[in-house]
């Protein structure tokens, strides 16, 4: 990997810090590069192009583009991610995508880095106690603690202090007191039940239709993927989340940030997966009909299958 000096310049009130590579003052600047972020690097000098404006154009965290130059990649949040970047970032600087990705797979071959099983719908959960019952049953021992000794010294006192001797004034008879006047017999009154109030019961919605209501309360949002004609699964968005959809060959459909009542069109193409990092925001239609939400809300699904056999056999095992 190539020597990097780091330089500083103060402009006016405030500090700029840029990062000058040996690379970029050589007279060799076609030599090739030891690295893919290294040509990711050059080919956005050549552009004039700074990070911060190709983040704002690939909708891609700068940090994330600069770690993908810098070949940190256990800065990035897994390797699905990391060739969908490389793949964006490359395609908008001119470079071959394929082979910016095939130079990243070798650059990181041998880390041990292990993708997610995307036969899984969702992580499986770790068997452990949460943490909230265990602070609950904490409080609790406390508790019982603190009650049994306020009990026993409670006890202690009252058995400590003499009782007081009964003033003599209390202790003598009082005068008998004059008969009562016979009260007047009067007709018993009309017993009158009282009135029940009728409470009416509110109506309870199935999940089915509270999704539909969800729905409907969504804004007009913007339809994407309208080009795959024949498409059979659409995904609905309840709340502003990242999608990655790629194909068998790792091709790369859509890769961006949708807002809430945007829907996509998934193409109906075999090998299909979907990536999302809250599955609780994306809704799935299948052939028009809701199957309900991909998952629990801030839940990471990564290569989740958009096969139909697979929809419809996920889908079956749920409602069983």
């Amino acid at each position: 990997m190539a020597k990097v000096t780091r330089l500083s310049f103060e402009q006016g009130d405030s500090l700029e810090r840029k990062r000058l590579h040996l690379r970029e003052i050589s007279a060799d600047a076609d030599t090739p590069l030891d690295t893919v972020g290294q040509d990711l690097r050059t080919a956005r000098q050549r552009k004039g192009e700074d990070l911060a404006s190709v983040s704002r154009h690939l909708k891609i965290r700068k940090d994330y583009l600069d770690a993908l130059e810098e070949s940190q990649f256990d800065i990035l949040p897994g390797r699905t991610y990391a060739i969908g970047f490389i793949r964006s970032y490359s395609e908008y600087l001119g470079l071959d995508p394929r082979a910016s990705v095939e130079r990243y797979k070798a650059e990181i071959a041998g880390l041990g880095e292990i993708d997610a099983d995307p036969a899984t719908l969702q992580p499986e959960p770790e068997r452990k106690l949460p943490q909230g019952t265990l602070v609950i049953g904490i409080l609790l021992l406390i508790g019982v603690a603190y009650g049994g000794y306020y009990l026993s010294v409670s006890a202690d006192r009252m058995l400590a202090e003499p009782e007081a001797a009964v003033p003599e004034r209390l202790t003598a008879a009082p005068p008998p007191a004059p008969p009562p006047a016979p009260a007047p017999i009067a007709p018993p009154a009309p017993t009158v039940a009282p009135a029940v109030p009728v409470i009416a019961e509110a109506p309870v919605q199935t999940p089915a239709e509270a999704l539909a209501a969800a729905a409907t309360a969504l804004p007009a949002g913007r339809a994407y993927g309208t080009q795959n004609v024949g498409s059979r699964i659409t995904v609905r968005f309840h709340a502003a989340a990242r999608i990655l959809v790629q194909g068998a060959d790792e091709r790369l459909f859509i890769n961006r940030t949708l807002e809430p009542g945007d829907i996509y069109h998934a193409p109906n193409v075999a090998g299909m997966t979907l990536t999302t990092p809250d599955a609780g925001a994306l809704e799935l239609i299948f052939d028009g009909a809701s199957l309900g939400f991909v998952g629990e809300k801030g839940t990471l699904i990564e290569a989740l299958s958009l096969n139909p056999q697979d929809i419809v056999h996920r889908a079956q095992q749920t409602a069983g």
